[in-house]
């Protein structure tokens, strides 16, 4: 069975447990504090309307630019990466992205991810005139997406000490949700958000590798990947989160999806012994 190798992993990461570490925080920009927060009044209709995605897609833009004049320019990305995640299909979309890229570039340094978000507007907006403006007075430097991750992925351990290098590991998981967001229709989106999965894993930031995950069953069901992100989340709750209600939730659910998977036999094991301490675990094995 193929999904044994990767369970056996999982399961020995059970039983012998790991090191308390500290959980890093992830990168994902904080939104303004409720006091004299300029946008409010946006942000309550954007919330009780939350399907209104034109409306939505404008009032975040708008949103974002008053976060930008009063020099609140994370939330100003937070309004942003909501509008274009949640509101994509609004007419806004581009603008967002555009915005999202100057802030990137100007604002925080980043050149790279405004590559990215360039490149992947125009993937997904072919022959637009702003996007074309925009790429004239910034010329795009990257290939292909694939080929701007292969280039990080190759710098992603330190050959000396083979730990993962903080930097390059956050900013392949937040140009991995950029591309993802600007050109949601590109069908190697699961497997990029599959390995920026494993890296906020690998970095113990385990609420942005549910979040990935969640991405991929709920954006990408269809997907050879969407199994195993589901199963990956469940046991991510169960294992390191101790969430026991939500991943008992999420293995029923991937059971249902998915009962002819390679994951199932694991999934029953794990459900069944959900709760269970290691000394537990063990003694089942010797009565079975």
């Amino acid at each position: 069975m193929k999904s044994k190798l990767l369970f056996f992993s999982l399961f020995i990461f059970i039983i012998v447990g790991c090191s308390s570490e500290k959980q890093e925080k992830n990168n994902t920009p904080s939104p303004a504090t409720a006091q004299a927060d300029p946008a409010k009044d946006l942000l309550d209709a954007v919330r009780a309307n939350p399907n209104d995605h034109e409306n939505n897609a404008k009032k975040l833009y708008e949103a974002a630019q008053l976060y930008v004049k009063n020099n609140k320019h994370q939330a100003a990305l937070t309004c942003l990466n909501a509008a274009v995640r949640n509101h994509y299909s609004g007419t806004q979309t581009v603008q967002n992205g555009l915005m999202m890229a100057d802030l990137y570039r100007d604002r925080y340094k980043k050149g790279d991810m405004a590559q990215v978000i360039y490149q992947a507007l125009g993937q997904a907006f072919p022959n637009n005139e702003a996007i074309t403006k925009a790429v004239e007075k910034n010329p795009i430097s990257i290939a292909t997406f694939s080929k701007f991750l292969d280039g990080m992925s190759s710098k992603l351990t330190n050959s000396e000490t083979g730990k993962i290098e903080s930097q390059i590991a956050n900013d392949f998981v937040g140009a991995t949700e950029l591309h993802a967001m600007m050109a949601p229709k590109d069908s190697e989106n699961p497997n990029y958000l599959h390995k920026a999965g494993e890296i906020a894993r690998s970095m113990r930031a385990f609420p942005k590798a549910i979040d990935l995950y969640k991405w991929i069953y709920e954006k990408y069901p269809d997907s050879p990947k969407a199994a195993q992100a589901l199963f990956m989340s469940a046991f991510t709750h169960d294992n390191e989160l101790k969430q026991k209600d939500k991943a008992k939730n999420l293995y029923e659910e991937f059971l249902k999806k998915y009962p002819n998977d390679d994951f199932a036999d694991d999934t029953q094991f794990l459900l069944k012994n959900l709760g269970k301490t290691n000394e537990e675990i063990i003694e089942g094995f010797g009565q079975q």
